[in-house]
C-alpha cells in the first residue's frame, strides 16, 4: 500500500489530491481532493471587484522599498556633507547649532537634531516676528541690481532666486563660504542621471549598438544644384560623417548625438559592411511654416512644412484637429536620420510632440533641456579649450529666471524645466565652481583641514584615505565624487546566485585556545555559521567561456542525424538513426564542434548543410522536403559559443585579422572576466583609463599596431552587459567535467591542467575509476534481475553530498570495460563518475510529522529569504496544506507517507 499526495501550485491557489495505490491488487483509490485559495488583503479584493489590475506583492514591495532607499541615500549624502562643511567653517551659526555632529554611539554624524530641520538661508522665526530673515540680502540686492528691478509690491522677486544667481556667479566670481555651503547643498537634491551599463539590444540577424557621440565639426557645403547642406563629423571609432540637409544650421560643435548602429551579421559573426546602417537621433526646435490637408484614398493626409525646408507627411484614418492652430509656432521634435555606410541619406523620421500646452514627454524634455543648455553656453562664449560648449546648467536656469522677472511668469525649475539631465552637466559645473572658489578661500586649500575631513569620513578605510591625500584636486574629488555625485556600486548579490549542484565544501570552524567553537556570522546573509556547515560553490554565468564550451559538447552528445526513410533488409523503415554511420571518428565531431565554437547558433538546415559538406548526404536546402533531419524540434537551434563570437566580431572589424591564434580559451576567460566585472561607467571613466590599462596588457605579444589597439579599446568600452543568467555548475565542477565529456581532444592544453588541486584530484579520480571498474566486473547485466546489493556501498558519511557507488552509477557506466574507456562520456555518466550522483539532491530535508512541519517551517523558510514574497507565501501555504492533510487523513502518524 502506497500513498501519494499530488500538489498543483499556483500564485492564487493550491490544488491537491491524495491517492492510495495497492500494487498487489492493482487498484488506485482517490482518498481526497481539493483546492486551497490563497488569502488576499482588502485592497486586492477591492481592485479585483472593480476589474482593475492587481499588482503583485513583490512589485508593491519593490516600489515602496525604492522610495525609502532614495530618501535614505539623499539624507546620508546630506549628513556627510554637513560634516565636511562644518570642518570647512562654512555653516551659518543658526544652522550649525541644530546639527548633531556626534550621535548617541559616539560616532561622527551630520544629522539634524530630533524634530529639527532649519533652512540654511533663513534665520529661525522668533515669537514676535511675522517673517523669517533672509541672511544673504547683499547677494539678493546684487541680483536685483543686475535684473534692474526694484523690490516693491507688484514686482517682488523671491529670495530663493538668489540660489541660482549664486550658482552662476560662483563659476566666475568669489562667493562667501556660507553661500558656497548653500550652493553645494542644493546640488544634493538634483544630481542628474548617470549611465552605468550598455544594454544589448541585438537580434539574431542584426548587431545593434548605441553610442553617445559629440559633434567634432560642422562644415557648410553646396551640392550640384547650389543647394546648401551641412556635413556633420562625429567622434568615435567609426569616424561617422553624414550630411544634414536643411536651409539653416541645425547642429553645433559639441552637440551630443545619440547614434544607433545596426550591422547585418551572419552566424559566424561576420559583418556585411555594405548593409551597415546608422541612425542619428537628436531633438530640434522646428517652426511650422504651413500645414496643408487633403483626403487621399480614404486617408486623411496632413503635409507639414517647416521653416528650415523640411517636410513631414502624417496620414491617419480619422480626421484630427491638432494642426488647427500650429502655424508659425515652434515645437520640439525628436528627429531620427538614417543613412548607410557610404554616408548616403536613406530616410528621416520625425516623432511628433504632443501639441497640448501641458505636454510632459520625458524624452523630449530631457533631450531638449541638454540641447538648450549647450546652445545657450555656446552663444554666451562659455567654451572649453577645444571650442565645445561647457556643460553648465545653472547659467541657463538663471537666464530663464531673468526672463521671468521681466514677464512676471514663474517657471518651475526642479521637476519642471529640468526634470532629468545627464549627471556630467552637474559634474562639470561643480568642478569649475570648487576649482575657482579654492583660489579665494584658504580653508579649501588647507591640508590640515582636508585631512580632518578625510579622517572624519573614513576613520577605518586607510587605503581610501591615502588615495585621497595623494590627489592634487582632493577637495574637489571629495566634495563631488565622494559626497554629492557619489553613485554606490551595485551590491554583490553573490549569496543569491544559484549554488553549484555538485561542488560542496565544508566551512572549518574557528576554535579558541581551549578548543571551544567560536561563533561567526556570514557577512552576506547574516546567518550564524555552525560547526561542519556545508558551503556550496556558486554557479558561473552562462556567458563564461568554460560553460560555453561545456554546453556545446553536452548538446553534441544528444545530437542525432535521422534518415526519415531508409531501406533496411529489403523493408522501408522510417526515422532511422544514422549518426554512427557518418560520425565515425573524433575528427568528425571536432569539425562540428569548431563550427559551433565560432557561431552564435546553428539550426537544422545549417546542421544538414554541414553533413552534406563532410559526408555528402543527399540534402538540398532549397527543396521543400528532405530525407534527413535531426532529433530536435525543427524550429529549435543549438547555441554555439556566443561569448567568443561577440569578441571575435569586434576584433575583426577593428582590423585584428590574426585573432584566432591569439584568442585562446584562457585569453577568452581573462577578457570575459574583465568585461563581466567592470561596467561601462568604470571602463569609460578618465578617458577610458581602465580599458586602456587592461587591453595594453591583454594584447601584449599579439603584434597589433597602436592604431588597431586604440580601436579595440574604443570598441570594447561600449561592450554591452552580459545577460544575467547562471548555469548549474561552478567553475571547479566544469574543470572536472569538461575533459570527460569532450568527444575529441582540444587543440590547446587546459590552463588548469597543471594546478596542484587538479593534479591531486586526478590521482584520487584514477583510484575511483579502478574501484568502479572492479565492481562492474562483479556484476551480471545479462541476468533477468540484476543484483546491485553486492557492489553498492552503504552511505556512512556523505560529507560532500557524494554517494560513492549508487545504483544509477552502474546503470550509466555498464558499457565500460577498461580504464581507458572513461572518456567521451555523456553528462550523466561523467556526473556519476566524478560525484556519484546526477540529478539526485545532495541533501534532502525530511519531515516526520505535521507538528514538526508547523514548528520548524518558519525556521527553514525565513521571511524575505527568497526575495520574492509571492513565492514565500505559496510555499508556506503549501506546507500548511500538507500538514492539515496529514492530520486529517493520517491522524498525524509518522509513517503515513
Amino acid at each position: 500500500m502506497k500513498r501519494i499526495l499530488g500538489l498543483d501550485l499556483g500564485t492564487n491557489s493550491i490544488g491537491w489530491a491524495l491517492v492510495e495505490i495497492d500494487h498487489e491488487n492493482g487498484t488506485v483509490k482517490i482518498i481526497g481532493i481539493g483546492t486551497r485559495i490563497l488569502p488576499m488583503d482588502a485592497g486586492e479584493v477591492k481592485k479585483y471587484k472593480e476589474g482593475g489590475k492587481i499588482v503583485s506583492t513583490a512589485a508593491q514591495r519593490t516600489e515602496y522599498r525604492g522610495k525609502r532607499r532614495l530618501n535614505e541615500r539623499f539624507l546620508l549624502r546630506r549628513d556627510r556633507l554637513h560634516l565636511v562643511l562644518n570642518l570647512l567653517d562654512a555653516l551659518p551659526p543658526h544652522y550649525k547649532i541644530e546639527i548633531d555632529f556626534t550621535n548617541e554611539k559616539g560616532e561622527k554624524s551630520g544629522q539634524f537634531k530630533k524634530n529639527k530641520e532649519p533652512k540654511l538661508a533663513y534665520l529661525p522665526k522668533r515669537d514676535r516676528e511675522k517673517k523669517t530673515k533672509f541672511i544673504f540680502m547683499d547677494s539678493y540686492q546684487e541680483m536685483l541690481d543686475e535684473l534692474g528691478i526694484e523690490n516693491k509690491k507688484g514686482s517682488r522677486i523671491p529670495y530663493d532666486w538668489t540660489l541660482y544667481y549664486l550658482r552662476q556667479k560662483a563659476l566666475t566670481e568669489k562667493i562667501s563660504l556660507e553661500e558656497l555651503a548653500w550652493v553645494l547643498l542644493s546640488y544634493n537634491q538634483k544630481r542628474g542621471y548617470e549611465k552605468t551599463e550598455v544594454l544589448d539590444k541585438s537580434t539574431k540577424q542584426n548587431e545593434i549598438e548605441e553610442f553617445d557621440l559629440s559633434v567634432k565639426g560642422v562644415i557648410p557645403k553646396n551640392d550640384k544644384n547650389h543647394k546648401q547642406y551641412f556635413e556633420i563629423h562625429l567622434g568615435g571609432n567609426d569616424n561617422i560623417v553624414y550630411n544634414e540637409y536643411a536651409d539653416k544650421k541645425m547642429t553645433n560643435v559639441g552637440d551630443i548625438k545619440e547614434v544607433v548602429k545596426k550591422s547585418k551579421v551572419d552566424d559566424n559573426g561576420n559583418t556585411d559592411e555594405s548593409k551597415t546602417e546608422y541612425k542619428v537621433i537628436d531633438i530640434y526646435e522646428l517652426e511650422i511654416k504651413d500645414v496643408s490637408y487633403e483626403l487621399e484614398d480614404g486617408e486623411h493626409k496632413n503635409t507639414i512644412v517647416f521653416s528650415n525646408g523640411w517636410c513631414n507627411i502624417n496620414k491617419s484614418k480619422k480626421y484630427t484637429f491638432k494642426y488647427k492652430n500650429v502655424v508659425n509656432k515652434k515645437y520640439n521634435y525628436v528627429v531620427e536620420t538614417t543613412f548607410d555606410k557610404k554616408e548616403k541619406f536613406k530616410k528621416r523620421k520625425l516623432r511628433e510632440p504632443d501639441f497640448n500646452e501641458n505636454s510632459n514627454d520625458w524624452t523630449l524634455v530631457k533631450k531638449n533641456t541638454e540641447k538648450e543648455a549647450l546652445a545657450f553656453n555656446f552663444q554666451n562664449n562659455l567654451l572649453n579649450e577645444n571650442g565645445s560648449p561647457k556643460k553648465y546648467i545653472s547659467t541657463k536656469i538663471y537666464d530663464v529666471l531673468k526672463k521671468d522677472a521681466k514677464t512676471g511668469s514663474r517657471s518651475k525649475i526642479i521637476g519642471g524645466m529640468f526634470t532629468v539631465v545627464d549627471r556630467d552637466y552637474y559634474r562639470e559645473e561643480l568642478n569649475d565652481i570648487i576649482s575657482l572658489q579654492r583660489s579665494y578661500h584658504t580653508n579649501l586649500k588647507d591640508k590640515k583641514v582636508f585631512e580632518q575631513c578625510v579622517n572624519t569620513l573614513y576613520p577605518n578605510n586607510k587605503s581610501h584615505r591615502d588615495a585621497l591625500l595623494k590627489n592634487k584636486n582632493a577637495i574637489q574629488h571629495l566634495l563631488i565624487e565622494d559626497l554629492l555625485l557619489y553613485q554606490r556600486p551595485i551590491k554583490s548579490k553573490k549569496s543569491e546566485i544559484s549554488d553549484c549542484k555538485y561542488e560542496i565544501q565544508y566551512w572549518k570552524p574557528l576554535l579558541d585556545n581551549d578548543g571551544n567553537f567560536i561563533e561567526e556570522v556570514e557577512e552576506e546573509t547574516g546567518e550564524i555559521k555552525q560547526k561542519e556547515t556545508p558551503v556550496y560553490l556558486k554557479a558561473v554565468s552562462t556567458s563564461h567561456p568554460y560553460f560555453q564550451e561545456f554546453r556545446i559538447w553536452d548538446k553534441l552528445h544528444n545530437l542525432k542525424l535521422i534518415q526519415l526513410e531508409k531501406e533496411v533488409n529489403g523493408k522501408l523503415e522510417t526515422n532511422q538513426d544514422v549518426t554512427k554511420k557518418y560520425f565515425k571518428t573524433k575528427l568528425d565531431y571536432l569539425n562540428l564542434f569548431e563550427k559551433l565554437n565560432n557561431k552564435k547558433s546553428m539550426d537544422e538546415s545549417q546542421f544538414l548543410e554541414h553533413c552534406k559538406k563532410h559526408f555528402n548526404i543527399d540534402y538540398d536546402s532549397k527543396a521543400k522536403e528532405s530525407n534527413y533531419a535531426w532529433n530536435f524540434p525543427a524550429d529549435e537551434e543549438i547555441k554555439g559559443n556566443e561569448t567568443r563570437v561577440s569578441f571575435a566580431s569586434r576584433f575583426k572589424r577593428c582590423g585584428f585579422s590574426k585573432y584566432k591564434s591569439f584568442l585562446t580559451q584562457e585569453k577568452e576567460r581573462k577578457l570575459w572576466h574583465y568585461l563581466f566585472s567592470v561596467n561601462y561607467k568604470e571602463r569609460s571613466q578618465k578617458e577610458n583609463k581602465s580599458a586602456t590599462k587592461f587591453f595594453t596588457n591583454f594584447l601584449e605579444g599579439s603584434g597589433v599596431s597602436d592604431e588597431i589597439r586604440n580601436k579595440i579599446i574604443l570598441d570594447f568600452v561600449y561592450f554591452p552587459k552580459f545577460t544575467s543568467k547562471y548555469c548549474a555548475y561552478s567553475e571547479k565542477a566544469l574543470k572536472k567535467l569538461l575533459p570527460l565529456i569532450r568527444l575529441s581532444e582540444k587543440n590547446e592544453t587546459d590552463n588548469w591542467a597543471n594546478n596542484t588541486w587538479y593534479l591531486n584530484w586526478k590521482e584520487k579520480h584514477k583510484a575511483r575509476q579502478i574501484e568502479i571498474l572492479n565492481r562492474l566486473h562483479q556484476m551480471d547485466f545479462e541476468a533477468k534481475k540484476v543484483n546491485f546489493s553486492d557492489v553498492m556501498q552503504p552511505i556512512v558519511d556523505v560529507r560532500n553530498g557524494e554517494i560513492p557507488f549508487p545504483k544509477g552509477l552502474f546503470n550509466a557506466l555498464k558499457g565500460i570495460k577498461k580504464v581507458e574507456d572513461f572518456k567521451n562520456l555523456n553528462l550523466t555518466q561523467a556526473s556519476y563518475l566524478v560525484y556519484g550522483r546526477h540529478s539526485e539532491l545532495a541533501f534532502a530535508k525530511y519531515w516526520r510529522s505535521p507538528d514538526i512541519i508547523r514548528n520548524q517551517l518558519h525556521k527553514e523558510l525565513k521571511q524575505h529569504s527568497l526575495n520574492n514574497p509571492v513565492a514565500e507565501k505559496v510555499l508556506l501555504e503549501m506546507m500548511q496544506v500538507v500538514a492539515d492533510i496529514w492530520d486529517y487523513y493520517g491522524d498525524g502518524k509518522e509513517k503515513y507517507f
